[in-house]
């Protein structure tokens, strides 16, 4: 293969490898968003959690249960997001480790044949170097 065609190759690997990053930097960002939601929401039922223990004329009128339905439905909404979330996730993982192993095998290619090239012409240069020593 010539090495412009291996160079305009392993250019599109690169390409497809970086959006396939960007993508799991996007889909990284929102896990974070979940966990710190899932997170603030523990700190805010143990807030409430002493607040209601306080508050009798809260408890009178159920306020407890409503707030404790609302925080375990909440959990459970979250957590589902997270779960779909993680399987998405495990896809793009699998996307950039199959574009990072063709972008650099074919970067390796590259490398290896422009190395290659230059060697053989540093090998015409000294022959031809030679002949006219020999000659001259």
């Amino acid at each position: 293969m010539k090495e412009e065609q291996l160079a305009q190759l392993h250019e599109v690997a690169q390409a497809k490898y970086d959006a396939s990053q960007a993508k799991l930097a996007a889909i990284t960002a929102e896990e974070r968003r979940l966990r710190d939601l899932l997170a603030n929401l523990t700190r805010d039922q143990e807030i409430g959690r002493g607040a209601l223990i306080a508050d009798s004329a809260f408890r009178a009128v159920r306020g407890d249960q409503a707030w404790n339905s609302w925080v375990g439905n909440r959990r459970a909404v979250l957590n589902l997001q997270l779960a779909r979330l993680l399987v998405v996730r495990e896809t793009a993982m699998t996307e950039v480790q199959g574009a990072f192993g063709k972008a650099d095998v074919l970067g390796k290619l590259l490398s290896e044949q422009r190395l290659s090239r230059r060697k053989s012409r540093e090998a015409a240069a000294l022959e031809a170097a030679m002949q006219v020593r020999l000659l001259g």
